[in-house]
């Protein structure tokens, strides 16, 4: 049947019931057009809305433009171009809607949608097939979509569960609930959320999108990008082209590679990372693998690498607890910096241009680089280039090696048990420093992530499993260095001292000496002669014995007049003994003299340091080899300041 009437009154046409498909059609006549190969069963106006129910066969309709459709219960496809508003429910085969100037609503569609040109706001309950949709302002699906989804064109999507692909292009909002396949988005994405994602997710001229995700159980890759916040990723992430994106991860199974960001915050990364150019700070915890790091401009904290880590062109602070094996580190050594390393392996160290560091270092291995005194497998070696204000902290199981355009101002290697059981107080105090890292960077990525939806048990164990494997590391690395003490307090204990291209040798039992007739020489009246022992060594970053303790402060001495007084007659002296005669004590400083009791003494300068030194040599006390070595300490230090 075919039939055609005047449409001016009506605005709505209801239609239900339709045993094949349904086609709806808008044109500009201002009348209706059925057709229908069978009887319909009801074909009723009631003031503005025309009824439609009860048809066997396939249905098609021409309505003006201005009219809405509302149809349920339909077994075939739907297809419906150039009408107001529509309403669908209850539709067993496909639906196709295009070019419509209102608002579109589905209750249910058991097979593919396909949407385009929308100009009001799209509603889908759920979907069972496919999805197509392009050109809208809003569309919300909070049922299923059981197969892909491919979004073109759209300013907001809200979509409950896709059971296969998603596919975004030029979509600027998106926020998904999960995501059985694949996630890929191309171009103009603003906002992106989603929770799992059980395929790969790619995210191409991402521009400045915000994404946040939970899961990825495949991999993961973003060009461009303003700040991404993920909890979890199975496979491989890649970062490019977002030099103003954040970044805060907290657990990636596979590799981490970043070209470009302005910070990087990752919990753990299982195999291998590589992040380049970065304008701001890193922090990372635990790394399963090799980590190269080139070209930071802020600070870089890592918990822990279980292979080899390459630091380059680090322009802020550093903080590395463990490496597992190799190491090499070009950094700038700021001012005040202090740096902490346990590497399993060799270490190479690039030092900046006129360098301002102090490097402590226990070596397993060999000791090489220009200007530094050789020294025997398990030393400890103390360099200072510059004024040393930056500090650098290495335990290094192998080889070190250090490339400079200059050689250290000083340096001195041991390997007595002093040093190392200097060395293990730097480690105790490290392992401390370690945890609360630790627990920091816990509440610096937790923070960060502030927002995504909880991390699962599974998930954060991984994470604990790694840093308590990097801490268990460097635990080791402390036995070891232990362990190398208790053999150095076996052997005669050597230290290698080089000042300006001048180089001493002394032993544990020199350094005793030294220490022993200064303490005897000031308790006698050789003023500052304790003091200037104690700075030239510590200038020289020799610790002091462990044995040593220093004499409790001597009552002030007598003004010169009361030495006069008080003084017994000097028998004479044999011919014989003249030549050993000690020369007379000074007077004590007016200074000295003027101080009350229990005022805190102040620290003898250098010129009266070196007077206290030549005296020493003079009388015998000290060889003018073991004179010279401690003269030029102090000159070292009169340059520091």
């Amino acid at each position: 049947m075919e039939q055609t009437f005047p449409a001016e009154a009506i605005r709505r046409v209801v239609i239900s019931d339709v045993s094949d498909d349904l086609s709806v059609e808008g044109w500009s006549q201002q009348a209706i057009k059925v057709a229908c190969g069978e009887t319909i069963s009801q074909l009723v106006p009631e003031g503005e809305t025309l009824l439609i129910s009860g048809c066997d066969d396939a249905l098609k309709l021409w309505v003006p433009y201005e009219v809405s459709i509302v149809a349920h219960r339909i077994q075939g496809d739907v297809e419906m171009n150039n009408v107001l508003h529509v309403e669908v429910a209850a539709v067993d085969g496909d639906i196709a809607v295009k070019d419509l100037n209102g608002d579109l609503r589905v209750d249910h569609c058991a097979s593919d949608i396909t949407l385009t040109n929308i100009k009001g706001n799209v509603s889908l309950d759920s979907v069972g097939g496919d999805l197509t949709a392009k050109r809208m302002d809003i569309l919300q699906i909070p049922g299923p979509i059981g197969g892909d989804a491919v979004l073109n064109d759209v300013r907001s999507l809200r979509v409950g569960p896709v059971g296969g692909d998603l596919a975004l292009r030029d979509v600027q909002e998106c926020i998904a609930a999960n995501v059985g396949g694949d996630l890929v988005s191309d171009g103009n994405i603003a906002t992106l959320q989603a929770g799992s994602i059980d395929g790969d997710c790619t995210l191409k001229h991402a521009g400045n999108a915000q994404i946040q995700l939970s899961v990825v159980n495949g991999d993961f890759t973003i060009d461009g990008g303003s700040e991404v916040k993920i909890n979890y990723i199975a496979g491989d992430a890649t970062f490019s082209g977002g030099a103003q994106c954040v970044i805060a991860l907290f657990n990636v199974d596979g590799d981490f590679t970043v070209v470009g960001a302005s910070s990087v915050q990752v919990g753990n990364v299982s195999s291998d990372c590589t992040l380049r150019d970065i304008q701001g700070d890193v922090t990372l915890g635990a790394i399963g693998s090799d980590v190269t790091i080139m070209g930071v401009v802020g600070d870089v904290q890592l918990a822990g690498v279980g292979g080899d880590a390459t630091l380059e062109g680090i322009g802020g602070r550093v903080q590395i607890a463990s490496v597992g094996g190799d190491l090499s580190l070009k950094a700038a050594f700021a001012t005040d910096e202090e740096t902490h390393v346990v590497v399993g392996g060799d270490a190479m160290i690039q030092l900046p241009e006129s360098p301002n560091l102090t490097i402590s270092a226990s070596v397993g291995g060999e000791i090489s680089g220009r200007s530094i005194p050789a020294s025997r497998r398990g030393s400890v070696v103390n360099l200072v280039y510059g004024e040393g204000l930056a500090k650098l902290t290495l335990q290094v199981g192998g080889d070190l090696q250090i490339r400079s355009n200059e050689g250290p101002r000083n340096s001195s290697t041991s390997s007595s048990a002093w040093g190392w059981e200097s060395f293990e107080q730097d480690m105790a105090q490290f392992s401390m420093e370690m945890g609360r890292l630790g627990e920091e960077l816990g509440r610096t990525i937790e923070n960060a992530l502030r927002g995504t939806a909880p991390v699962g048990q599974d998930i954060s164990h991984k994470v604990e499993e790694q840093l308590r494997r990097a801490r268990l590391f460097t635990q080791k690395q402390e036995q070891k260095a232990a362990k190398l003490a208790r053999q150095a307090s076996k052997q005669a204990g050597k230290v290698h001292v080089r000042i300006n291209d001048r180089e001493w040798r002394m032993d544990d039992d020199r350094i005793q000496r030294m220490i022993d007739q200064a303490s005897r020489a000031a308790a006698e009246g050789v003023y500052g002669a304790l003091d200037a022992v104690e700075q030239a060594l510590r200038n020289l970053h020799i610790p002091l014995p462990p044995k040593y303790g220093r004499p409790s402060t001597p009552p002030t001495p007598p003004s010169p007049a009361e030495q006069e007084r008080m003084q017994p007659p000097v028998p004479p002296v044999p011919p014989a003994e003249q030549e050993r005669m000690q020369p007379p004590v000074p007077p004590v400083p007016p200074s000295l003299a003027e101080q009350t009791p229990g005022e805190k003494k102040e620290a003898a300068n250098i010129e009266q340091e070196r007077e206290a030194i030549l005296r020493m040599i003079a009388e015998g006390r000290i060889t003018p080899e073991e004179g010279d070595m401690l003269l030029e300490a102090l000159a070292d230090k009169e340059h520091d300041k």
